[in-house]
């Protein structure tokens, strides 16, 4: 308490108590004079010069032959640091804790932009698609392997495959054996310099349908982004 032991003795304990502490001090008394067992306390105490000190109290009553409470014998453990410590170790939490609140109202945020993202594209697609199924002509749509993604329903009539047969199949089951090896390298070329434009001009191409029967088509190149 930062004073000589003359002055300390003869005064009340309680008057070195913070005046927010006292009620847990005479508390203390209570639970250490109904008790026989060591009660232990924290406490904030006023030390000279206005300096605030934090203490655990450990009390134990002695009593006389009547099992009364004639005095306390009290250690005192001066816990400053430690409390500063939880203290910095609690306001670390609390700055955690609106960070990571923080960080999931920005998180929140950009998952509803993208779910709507995703909703807009999706519609996009879904008006796509039903132009491309409307279309008079068969269509068939393809990634850079050459494997087949989506055929309308005209591609259906026309060859005779349903859309599942043809899903992730390349666009070779759809053309005859003699023009295979050809298509391979002009496919090459198209992805290289990918543009809209007649494929085989001036050559008589044709399609091969599910029974192997032929049929003369017209074919246009046209690259889409997706």
């Amino acid at each position: 308490l930062g004073k000589p032991r003359s002055e300390l003795i003869g005064n009340p304990f309680a008057s070195y108590v913070s005046r927010t502490d006292v009620h847990f001090f005479l508390n203390h008394l209570t639970k250490c004079r109904r008790s026989g067992e060591k009660v232990m306390t924290d406490l904030e105490l006023s030390a000279n010069g206005g300096k605030s000190l934090a203490v655990q109290m450990a009390s134990v009553a002695d009593r006389d032959e009547e099992h009364n409470a004639v005095f306390y014998r009290t250690t005192i453990t001066d816990i400053t640091e430690r409390k500063r410590a939880e203290k910095a170790l609690q306001r670390m939490s609390e700055d955690l804790e609106n960070l990571v609140r923080e960080r999931t109202v920005e998180l929140n945020r950009t998952n509803e932009a993208l779910l709507n993202e995703i909703k807009v594209r999706r519609r996009a697609e879904e008006k796509l698609r039903a132009l491309l199924e409307g279309a008079p002509d068969a269509i068939v749509t393809i990634d850079q392997e050459g494997r087949i993604l989506f055929v309308n329903k005209q591609t259906e009539k026309l060859f005779g495959y349903k859309q599942k047969e043809l899903f992730n199949e390349p666009l070779e089951i759809l053309i005859p054996d003699r023009f295979r090896a050809a298509h391979a390298g002009d496919l090459a070329q198209f992805v290289s310099s990918p543009r809209t434009r007649p494929m085989g001009a001036g050559l008589d191409l044709f399609g091969r349908r599910k029974d192997g029967g032929e049929f003369p088509v017209e074919i246009s190149l046209s690259p889409m982004k997706t």
